[in-house]
C-alpha cells in the first residue's frame, strides 16, 4: 500500500495518468485509487494538479456523480482537504472559473504588453461574449469591451456617452418602483434611504429659536399673583399669534448624485403623514395646581394645529448617468415633477438642481440658509472624488470637511463594497470582475432579462466597470471603497456612526422575502451600516453617519 501511495502521490505519474485509456472507458480508475489510499495520494495531489478545466474535460457527467457519491460517505475529517476547492462544483462554475482564469491571463498579458497572448485570449474569450446571452456570456462582454477599451485608449469617450436605456421607462420608476419592477438593488437602496432620512428629520430636535419659551413660573408668596397672570396670559396670546411663522421647520436635503429615484416621493409621503397626524403642542406641559393651592389655575389653550415642513432638495448631478433623450441630465424634470408631488400632497416644497462635475464642483454652489436642518444624502458620489494618492489637493477629503462643517443631521452614504480605488491593474481587475458577476447574478434573480430598468441598471454598471478598468489618474471616476476603509476614513474625519434604524432593517429585509435565497441583508457589527449581500459577498451598503 505505501508503496502505492508513493507512486500515485507524484505529480509525473497523475500527469501521464491523464492519457490512460482506462479513463476514457469509465471513471472505475480513479475511484479506485482513492479508495486504496485517500489518506495519502490522492485529493490533494489531485487538486494540485487538475484543473477545473482539466476535471470538466476528463470526467463524464456520471463519473462526476461517482465521485461525488464516494466523498460523501467518508467523513469530511478523514480526508482532511478543502473540498470546496477539489469537489467539482456544478457545470457553470466550472465554466465560470475558466472565464475568469482566461480573462486574468488576458489582463495580465495586456499588464506585460505580450501582444501574442493578448490577441489569443482576446480571440478566444470572444466566442464566449454575447451582449443579449447567459449571465457568464455577458459578464465576458463587458470585461472584454472594458479590457479592449484600455488597449485602444478610447474608455474615456466611450463611458461619457449617453445611456441607450429609454429615459420614460426609467422615470416610470419614480412613482411606480415596486409595482413597476425595480432591481432588488434600487430597492434596498432606496427603501433604507427613505427610512433613514424620515427617522433622522422626524425625531431630530427642533432648532432653539422654534422652540416656544416656556412661561414664567408663578411666585406663590407674591402679592400681585393675578395681575402676573393676566400679563402672562397676554403674552402667551401674542407668542400664539407669532407661533405658526416660528413654528414650521425647514428641511435641507442635499443630494450628492441626484438621480430620478422612487425615494424622493415616498420621503414626501412618510412626511405629510407624519405631520398632519401629529400635532405640535404650543407650550411644554405644566402640572396641574392642588385644589387648595392659592396659585391661580393656567388656562392650556389646545394644540396648535400643525404645519408641514419645508422641505428642500439640492439636487446635485455629477454628469455619470445620462440618457440620450436629455443628454444634459434629468435634473430638471425630475425637479419639476417632484414640485407637482408635493403640492398634491399640501408639502412646502422648493428645488435646487446644480449640474456639474467632481472637478468643478464647489461648496459655492450649494446654498444652505440659517436654522436649516440639513441632511446629506451621498449616492455613489463620495467615490467619485480621488484622495491624495492620485491629487494632491486631495478632494475627497476636501468634501468631506465641507459636509462636517454643515454640521448634519445625518449623513446617508450608499456606496459599492468593492476596492477600486488602488494603483495595482491586475489587482483592481480581479476585484471588479468578480463583484460585477455577482451583480449581474444577482440582477438576473431578481428581475426579467426584458425589462428596461434592468438594461438601464445593467448598462450603468457596466460603465462601471470599464472606467474602473481602463482609466488611470484622473480619468478614474469610479473610487469606491469598502465599508470598512470608508469606516476608517469618516472616524478620521470626525464623523461618528449611526447604526440603522430596526425599522429601516426590518423594511429591507421584507423586500428580500420571496426572492432568491441568496440575498441576505446583514447589520455590519462595526458601523451599524446594512448591507446587501449575495452569495455571501457584499455587494452594496447603506451607512449613516453624523
Amino acid at each position: 500500500m505505501e508503496d502505492r501511495c508513493e507512486k500515485e502521490g507524484s505529480s509525473p505519474s497523475l500527469i501521464s495518468a491523464t492519457r490512460d485509456p482506462r479513463r476514457e472507458q469509465g471513471g472505475a480508475s480513479i475511484l479506485e485509487r482513492g479508495r486504496a489510499g485517500e489518506a495519502c495520494v490522492g485529493w490533494q495531489a489531485v487538486k494540485g494538479v487538475f484543473t477545473p478545466g482539466l476535471i470538466e474535460m476528463l470526467l463524464t457527467e456520471a463519473q462526476r456523480r461517482l465521485l461525488l457519491q464516494h466523498s460523501m460517505s467518508r467523513p469530511m475529517r478523514s480526508l482532511q482537504v478543502d473540498t470546496s476547492g477539489f469537489l467539482p462544483p456544478p457545470v457553470d462554475g466550472l465554466r465560470q472559473k475558466r472565464l475568469n482564469a482566461q480573462l486574468m491571463a488576458l489582463a495580465e498579458a495586456m499588464a506585460t504588453q505580450d501582444t501574442l497572448r493578448s490577441r489569443y485570449f482576446m480571440r478566444k474569450l470572444r466566442r464566449e461574449a454575447s451582449a443579449e446571452g447567459d449571465t457568464l456570456q455577458r459578464i465576458v462582454f463587458h470585461a472584454l469591451a472594458a479590457l479592449d477599451a484600455r488597449s485602444d485608449g478610447s474608455a474615456v469617450a466611450k463611458w461619457r456617452q449617453p445611456l441607450q436605456a429609454p429615459l420614460e421607462e426609467v422615470m416610470k420608476m419614480i412613482g411606480h418602483a415596486s409595482q413597476y419592477g425595480a432591481p432588488l438593488l434600487i430597492e434596498f437602496t432606496y427603501i433604507a434611504a427613505v427610512h433613514e432620512i424620515a427617522r433622522a428629520l422626524i425625531h431630530a430636535s427642533p432648532p432653539s429659536d422654534l422652540l416656544p419659551k416656556p412661561p414664567q413660573q408663578h411666585d406663590d408668596q407674591h402679592s400681585h399673583q393675578h395681575q402676573q397672570h393676566q400679563q402672562q396670559q397676554q403674552q402667551q396670546q401674542r407668542h400664539q399669534e407669532q407661533r405658526p411663522q416660528l413654528q414650521r421647520r425647514r428641511f435641507h436635503i442635499i443630494s450628492l448624485g441626484f438621480h430620478a429615484a422612487p425615494h424622493w416621493v415616498n420621503l414626501f409621503m412618510r412626511l405629510a403623514a407624519h405631520f398632519s397626524s401629529s400635532p405640535t403642542p404650543s407650550h411644554p406641559h405644566h402640572p396641574i395646581p392642588s385644589p387648595d393651592s392659592t396659585t391661580p389655575p393656567i388656562h392650556h389653550t389646545p394644540p396648535s394645529p400643525p404645519l408641514m415642513p419645508h422641505v428642500r432638495i439640492t439636487g446635485v448631478d455629477f454628469g455619470t448617468l445620462r440618457f440620450k433623450e436629455a443628454p444634459s441630465g434629468t435634473v430638471p424634470v425630475v425637479g419639476e415633477y417632484l414640485g407637482q408631488v408635493a403640492s398634491r400632497l399640501g408639502l412646502p416644497f422648493s428645488f435646487h438642481g446644480v449640474q456639474t462635475t467632481p472637478e468643478e464642483f464647489s461648496p459655492g454652489m450649494v446654498r444652505v440658509e440659517q436654522g436649516e436642518e440639513v441632511v446629506v444624502m451621498a449616492t455613489m458620489s463620495l467615490m467619485l472624488f480621488p484622495d491624495d494618492s492620485v491629487l494632491r489637493s486631495n478632494p475627497r477629503h476636501a468634501l468631506l470637511k465641507w459636509i462636517k462643517s454643515l454640521n448634519p443631521v445625518t449623513v446617508l452614504h450608499v456606496g459599492l463594497d468593492v476596492d477600486t480605488n488602488g494603483p495595482f491593474f491586475l489587482a483592481r481587475v480581479r476585484e471588479k470582475i468578480t463583484k460585477f458577476s455577482a451583480f449581474l447574478e444577482s440582477l438576473d434573480c431578481s428581475m426579467p432579462h426584458s425589462a428596461p430598468t434592468r438594461a438601464a441598471c445593467e448598462e450603468f454598471f457596466a460603465r462601471d466597470l470599464m472606467n474602473s478598468i481602463a482609466c488611470e489618474g484622473t480619468n478614474r471616476w469610479f473610487r469606491s471603497e469598502r465599508l470598512s476603509q470608508w469606516q476608517e476614513r469618516m472616524e478620521r474625519m470626525g464623523f461618528e456612526s449611526v447604526p440603522v434604524g430596526t425599522e429601516t432593517l426590518v423594511a429591507v429585509r421584507q423586500i428580500t422575502e420571496g426572492r432568491d435565497k441568496r440575498f441576505k441583508v446583514e447589520l455590519d457589527s462595526r458601523s451599524g451600516a446594512a448591507v446587501l449581500s449575495w452569495h455571501g459577498l457584499p455587494i452594496i451598503f447603506v451607512a449613516g453617519w453624523r
